[in-house]
Protein backbone atom coordinates (compact mmCIF):
# COMPACT_ATOMS: atom_id res chain seq x y z
CA UNK A 1 0.00 0.00 0.00
CA UNK A 2 1.27 3.42 -0.72
CA UNK A 3 1.29 6.12 1.31
CA UNK A 4 -0.60 9.60 0.34
CA UNK A 5 -0.11 12.92 1.41
CA UNK A 6 -3.01 15.13 2.62
CA UNK A 7 -2.40 18.64 3.75
CA UNK A 8 1.25 17.98 3.89
CA UNK A 9 0.23 15.02 6.41
CA UNK A 10 0.87 11.65 5.55
CA UNK A 11 -2.51 9.67 6.24
CA UNK A 12 -2.87 6.26 7.23
CA UNK A 13 -2.41 3.57 4.86
CA UNK A 14 -3.91 -0.08 5.19
CA UNK A 15 -1.23 -2.76 6.55
CA UNK A 16 -0.73 -5.41 3.72
CA UNK A 17 -1.75 -9.09 4.20
CA UNK A 18 0.15 -11.65 2.96
CA UNK A 19 0.20 -12.00 -1.14
CA UNK A 20 -2.11 -15.20 -1.61
CA UNK A 21 -5.00 -13.10 0.29
CA UNK A 22 -4.31 -10.39 -2.35
CA UNK A 23 -4.04 -13.02 -5.01
CA UNK A 24 -7.16 -14.27 -4.38
CA UNK A 25 -9.16 -10.95 -3.17
CA UNK A 26 -11.77 -10.84 -6.12
CA UNK A 27 -12.71 -14.63 -5.75
CA UNK A 28 -12.90 -14.01 -1.69
CA UNK A 29 -15.06 -10.72 -2.39
CA UNK A 30 -17.09 -13.13 -5.22
CA UNK A 31 -17.71 -15.59 -2.16
CA UNK A 32 -18.89 -13.56 0.79
CA UNK A 33 -21.14 -11.92 -1.80
CA UNK A 34 -22.43 -15.06 -2.85
CA UNK A 35 -22.30 -16.31 0.44
CA UNK A 36 -24.82 -13.40 1.81
CA UNK A 37 -27.29 -13.45 -0.69
CA UNK A 38 -27.59 -17.31 -0.14
CA UNK A 39 -28.14 -16.74 3.58
CA UNK A 40 -30.41 -13.94 2.76
CA UNK A 41 -32.62 -15.92 0.32
CA UNK A 42 -32.10 -19.19 1.72
CA UNK A 43 -31.23 -19.14 5.38
CA UNK A 44 -33.52 -16.33 6.31
CA UNK A 45 -37.19 -18.54 6.32
CA UNK A 46 -35.52 -20.73 8.95
CA UNK A 47 -35.42 -20.25 12.51
CA UNK A 48 -31.76 -21.43 12.93
CA UNK A 49 -30.37 -18.86 10.93
CA UNK A 50 -27.41 -16.96 12.58
CA UNK A 51 -27.09 -13.52 12.28
CA UNK A 52 -24.11 -13.01 13.73
CA UNK A 53 -22.88 -15.52 11.08
CA UNK A 54 -24.66 -12.60 8.61
CA UNK A 55 -23.24 -9.90 10.32
CA UNK A 56 -19.89 -11.34 10.35
CA UNK A 57 -19.90 -12.27 6.66
CA UNK A 58 -20.90 -8.94 5.86
CA UNK A 59 -18.50 -7.28 7.93
CA UNK A 60 -15.83 -9.30 6.33
CA UNK A 61 -17.16 -8.03 2.87
CA UNK A 62 -16.66 -4.66 3.87
CA UNK A 63 -13.35 -5.19 4.59
CA UNK A 64 -12.28 -6.79 1.65
CA UNK A 65 -13.74 -4.33 -0.49
CA UNK A 66 -12.09 -1.78 1.29
CA UNK A 67 -8.47 -3.54 0.44
CA UNK A 68 -9.74 -3.71 -3.20
CA UNK A 69 -8.68 -1.06 -5.46
CA UNK A 70 -12.18 -0.97 -7.14
CA UNK A 71 -14.23 -1.27 -4.02
CA UNK A 72 -16.60 1.60 -3.97
CA UNK A 73 -17.64 3.39 -0.90
CA UNK A 74 -21.17 2.73 -1.87
CA UNK A 75 -20.44 -1.28 -2.11
CA UNK A 76 -18.40 -0.85 1.31
CA UNK A 77 -21.53 0.58 3.50
CA UNK A 78 -24.11 -1.46 1.80
CA UNK A 79 -22.23 -4.27 3.68
CA UNK A 80 -21.92 -2.18 6.66
CA UNK A 81 -25.46 -1.51 6.91
CA UNK A 82 -26.37 -5.18 6.33
CA UNK A 83 -23.70 -5.77 9.28
CA UNK A 84 -25.61 -3.92 11.47
CA UNK A 85 -28.76 -5.00 10.94
CA UNK A 86 -27.83 -8.81 11.68
CA UNK A 87 -26.06 -7.82 15.14
CA UNK A 88 -28.39 -5.56 16.18
CA UNK A 89 -31.35 -7.96 15.38
CA UNK A 90 -29.29 -11.04 17.23
CA UNK A 91 -29.42 -8.62 20.27
CA UNK A 92 -32.84 -7.83 19.97
CA UNK A 93 -33.75 -11.54 20.00
CA UNK A 94 -31.03 -12.05 22.89
CA UNK A 95 -33.04 -9.80 24.79
CA UNK A 96 -36.13 -12.11 25.46
CA UNK A 97 -36.18 -15.39 27.20
CA UNK A 98 -35.77 -18.39 24.35
CA UNK A 99 -39.34 -19.22 22.68
CA UNK A 100 -40.96 -16.15 24.43
CA UNK A 101 -42.21 -14.10 21.50
CA UNK A 102 -41.89 -13.78 18.07
CA UNK A 103 -40.02 -10.80 16.86
CA UNK A 104 -40.39 -9.07 13.70
CA UNK A 105 -37.11 -6.46 12.19
CA UNK A 106 -35.65 -6.01 8.94
CA UNK A 107 -32.43 -6.68 7.06
CA UNK A 108 -30.78 -4.04 4.88
CA UNK A 109 -30.78 -6.57 1.05
CA UNK A 110 -34.77 -7.67 2.21
CA UNK A 111 -37.69 -6.37 1.22
CA UNK A 112 -39.64 -8.19 3.52
CA UNK A 113 -39.47 -7.99 7.54
CA UNK A 114 -37.97 -11.06 8.73
CA UNK A 115 -40.30 -12.98 11.64
CA UNK A 116 -38.08 -14.31 14.27
CA UNK A 117 -38.19 -16.13 17.91
CA UNK A 118 -36.70 -14.65 20.86
CA UNK A 119 -32.92 -16.85 21.32
CA UNK A 120 -32.39 -15.79 25.07
CA UNK A 121 -28.79 -14.85 25.72
CA UNK A 122 -26.42 -16.99 23.97
CA UNK A 123 -22.90 -17.48 23.51
CA UNK A 124 -22.38 -14.79 21.16
CA UNK A 125 -24.59 -11.98 22.80
CA UNK A 126 -21.43 -10.53 24.51
CA UNK A 127 -19.98 -7.06 25.87
CA UNK A 128 -17.31 -7.37 22.66
CA UNK A 129 -20.31 -7.95 20.57
CA UNK A 130 -21.88 -5.62 21.98
CA UNK A 131 -19.19 -2.67 21.19
CA UNK A 132 -19.25 -4.31 17.53
CA UNK A 133 -22.65 -3.75 17.03
CA UNK A 134 -22.37 0.10 18.70
CA UNK A 135 -19.75 0.81 16.43
CA UNK A 136 -21.70 -0.61 13.22
CA UNK A 137 -24.78 1.04 14.06
CA UNK A 138 -23.28 4.52 14.71
CA UNK A 139 -21.01 4.24 12.09
CA UNK A 140 -24.05 3.66 9.49
CA UNK A 141 -26.12 6.08 11.63
CA UNK A 142 -28.50 3.47 12.31
CA UNK A 143 -29.61 5.70 15.80
CA UNK A 144 -32.85 3.88 16.26
CA UNK A 145 -31.35 0.66 16.40
CA UNK A 146 -28.75 2.23 19.14
CA UNK A 147 -31.90 3.93 20.83
CA UNK A 148 -34.00 0.97 20.45
CA UNK A 149 -31.44 -2.19 20.98
CA UNK A 150 -28.37 -1.55 22.14
CA UNK A 151 -29.05 0.88 24.97
CA UNK A 152 -31.80 -0.83 26.25
CA UNK A 153 -29.83 -4.20 26.29
CA UNK A 154 -29.24 -5.29 29.73
CA UNK A 155 -25.75 -5.43 31.17
CA UNK A 156 -26.45 -8.36 33.25
CA UNK A 157 -27.57 -10.01 30.34
CA UNK A 158 -24.42 -9.64 28.64
CA UNK A 159 -22.74 -11.09 31.80
CA UNK A 160 -24.75 -13.95 31.70
CA UNK A 161 -23.55 -15.00 28.20
CA UNK A 162 -21.33 -18.68 28.16
CA UNK A 163 -18.77 -16.50 26.75
CA UNK A 164 -17.19 -14.30 29.88
CA UNK A 165 -15.94 -10.86 28.93
CA UNK A 166 -13.30 -9.54 30.42
CA UNK A 167 -13.80 -6.65 33.07
CA UNK A 168 -12.46 -3.84 30.33
CA UNK A 169 -15.42 -4.61 28.34
CA UNK A 170 -18.14 -4.71 30.82
CA UNK A 171 -17.13 -0.94 31.86
CA UNK A 172 -16.45 0.14 28.12
CA UNK A 173 -20.42 -0.82 27.71
CA UNK A 174 -20.96 0.93 30.54
CA UNK A 175 -19.06 4.22 29.89
CA UNK A 176 -20.73 3.77 25.95
CA UNK A 177 -24.05 3.72 26.84
CA UNK A 178 -23.98 6.91 29.74
CA UNK A 179 -21.88 8.87 27.30
CA UNK A 180 -24.46 7.89 24.57
CA UNK A 181 -27.19 9.17 26.84
CA UNK A 182 -25.47 11.83 29.02
CA UNK A 183 -26.47 10.59 32.08
CA UNK A 184 -25.83 11.95 35.64
CA UNK A 185 -23.00 9.53 35.59
CA UNK A 186 -21.35 9.22 32.39
CA UNK A 187 -18.36 10.75 33.93
CA UNK A 188 -18.04 8.47 36.86
CA UNK A 189 -18.58 5.31 34.08
CA UNK A 190 -15.82 7.34 31.90
CA UNK A 191 -13.62 6.77 34.63
CA UNK A 192 -14.00 3.67 35.33
CA UNK A 193 -13.18 2.56 31.90
CA UNK A 194 -10.06 4.68 31.71
CA UNK A 195 -9.49 2.89 34.98
CA UNK A 196 -10.49 -0.65 33.70
CA UNK A 197 -7.85 0.06 30.78
CA UNK A 198 -4.97 0.68 33.34
CA UNK A 199 -1.88 -1.68 32.59
CA UNK A 200 -2.03 -3.28 36.31
CA UNK A 201 -5.70 -3.57 36.19
CA UNK A 202 -6.15 -5.89 32.49
CA UNK A 203 -4.94 -9.54 33.03
CA UNK A 204 -1.89 -10.40 31.33
CA UNK A 205 -3.44 -12.04 28.67
CA UNK A 206 -5.12 -8.97 27.44
CA UNK A 207 -2.40 -6.40 28.19
CA UNK A 208 -1.40 -6.28 24.11
CA UNK A 209 -4.97 -6.20 22.97
CA UNK A 210 -5.85 -3.10 25.58
CA UNK A 211 -2.25 -1.10 25.17
CA UNK A 212 -3.06 -0.92 21.29
CA UNK A 213 -6.70 -1.00 21.36
CA UNK A 214 -8.97 -0.80 24.21
CA UNK A 215 -6.80 2.28 25.76
CA UNK A 216 -6.98 4.25 22.88
CA UNK A 217 -10.82 3.74 22.62
CA UNK A 218 -11.23 4.76 26.34
CA UNK A 219 -9.08 7.81 25.45
CA UNK A 220 -11.29 8.68 22.09
CA UNK A 221 -14.49 8.53 24.18
CA UNK A 222 -12.71 11.20 26.50
CA UNK A 223 -12.05 13.43 24.08
CA UNK A 224 -15.28 13.32 22.33
CA UNK A 225 -17.15 13.46 25.98
CA UNK A 226 -15.02 16.61 26.81
CA UNK A 227 -16.37 17.48 22.88
CA UNK A 228 -12.70 18.65 22.62
CA UNK A 229 -12.56 18.39 18.87
CA UNK A 230 -8.97 19.26 18.53
CA UNK A 231 -7.56 16.64 21.13
CA UNK A 232 -10.18 13.78 19.34
CA UNK A 233 -8.82 14.11 16.14
CA UNK A 234 -5.03 13.65 17.87
CA UNK A 235 -6.41 10.76 19.54
CA UNK A 236 -8.26 9.21 16.33
CA UNK A 237 -4.75 9.50 14.95
CA UNK A 238 -3.31 7.55 17.84
CA UNK A 239 -5.68 5.14 18.07
CA UNK A 240 -4.94 4.42 13.77
CA UNK A 241 -1.97 4.15 14.23
CA UNK A 242 -2.11 1.47 17.25
CA UNK A 243 -4.34 -0.50 15.16
CA UNK A 244 -2.27 -0.87 12.44
CA UNK A 245 0.56 -1.72 14.77
CA UNK A 246 -1.57 -4.84 16.40
CA UNK A 247 -2.73 -6.09 13.19
CA UNK A 248 -0.13 -5.81 11.17
CA UNK A 249 1.79 -9.24 12.26
CA UNK A 250 1.19 -12.43 12.16
CA UNK A 251 0.33 -13.37 15.94
CA UNK A 252 -0.62 -12.02 19.06
CA UNK A 253 -1.49 -12.94 22.55
CA UNK A 254 -4.98 -14.24 21.46
CA UNK A 255 -3.83 -15.90 19.29
CA UNK A 256 0.13 -17.19 19.03
CA UNK A 257 -0.92 -19.45 15.96
CA UNK A 258 -2.75 -17.22 13.81
CA UNK A 259 -2.36 -14.52 11.26
CA UNK A 260 -4.34 -11.48 12.33
CA UNK A 261 -2.85 -9.55 9.67
CA UNK A 262 -5.10 -11.46 7.21
CA UNK A 263 -8.64 -10.37 9.06
CA UNK A 264 -10.80 -8.89 6.82
CA UNK A 265 -12.15 -7.49 9.26
CA UNK A 266 -9.35 -5.17 10.75
CA UNK A 267 -8.62 -3.65 7.20
CA UNK A 268 -10.83 -1.13 8.07
CA UNK A 269 -10.81 0.23 11.43
CA UNK A 270 -14.42 0.18 12.64
CA UNK A 271 -13.65 1.89 16.12
CA UNK A 272 -12.75 4.79 14.21
CA UNK A 273 -15.66 5.00 11.80
CA UNK A 274 -18.34 4.55 15.07
CA UNK A 275 -15.98 7.12 16.88
CA UNK A 276 -15.72 9.60 13.86
CA UNK A 277 -19.44 9.20 13.09
CA UNK A 278 -20.37 10.19 16.70
CA UNK A 279 -17.80 12.92 17.05
CA UNK A 280 -19.53 14.49 13.40
CA UNK A 281 -22.86 13.99 15.09
CA UNK A 282 -21.86 16.37 17.73
CA UNK A 283 -20.92 18.83 16.03
CA UNK A 284 -16.87 18.06 15.95
CA UNK A 285 -14.98 18.42 12.59
CA UNK A 286 -13.05 15.32 12.31
CA UNK A 287 -10.08 16.24 10.27
CA UNK A 288 -8.36 12.75 10.54
CA UNK A 289 -8.29 10.82 7.12
CA UNK A 290 -7.20 7.01 6.30
CA UNK A 291 -7.44 4.00 4.22
CA UNK A 292 -8.75 2.13 7.22
CA UNK A 293 -11.78 4.84 6.97
CA UNK A 294 -13.76 4.28 4.20
CA UNK A 295 -15.52 7.92 3.34
CA UNK A 296 -19.41 7.39 3.46
CA UNK A 297 -21.39 7.89 0.82
CA UNK A 298 -23.89 10.84 0.81
CA UNK A 299 -26.77 8.78 0.73
CA UNK A 300 -28.16 5.20 2.00
CA UNK A 301 -28.67 2.85 -0.83
CA UNK A 302 -31.98 0.48 -0.67
CA UNK A 303 -30.77 -3.45 -1.91
CA UNK A 304 -30.61 -5.62 -3.14
CA UNK A 305 -27.41 -6.64 -2.50
CA UNK A 306 -25.29 -7.66 -5.66
CA UNK A 307 -22.60 -10.40 -6.79
CA UNK A 308 -19.86 -8.54 -7.68
CA UNK A 309 -18.46 -7.86 -11.38
CA UNK A 310 -15.03 -8.28 -13.03
CA UNK A 311 -14.07 -4.63 -11.84
CA UNK A 312 -12.46 -6.22 -8.64
CA UNK A 313 -10.02 -8.25 -11.09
Amino acid sequence: MTQVLIDGEVMISLHTPNQNHLDYLYEDIQHDQERILHLLKNRASKDDFDLFLLGDHAYRLAGRLNLSPSGSPAEIYDALYLASDAYAAAFYLARFPAGEKRLDFGLYGLSVDVIRQSTGVTSTSHAGRWITAFYLSMATLDLAEIGGVLMPFPRELLETSSTVAAPFLLAQVDAYKAVYLQTEDAPKKMTAFLEATSFDNVEAIHREYVLDISKNESIMLARLMMRDEEQFNAELKTALEAHKHYYNRNATAYDPDGNVRNDPQHWIYLAGMGMAAWARMLGMNVTVESEYLPRRPVQRRDGPLEPSSDQYR
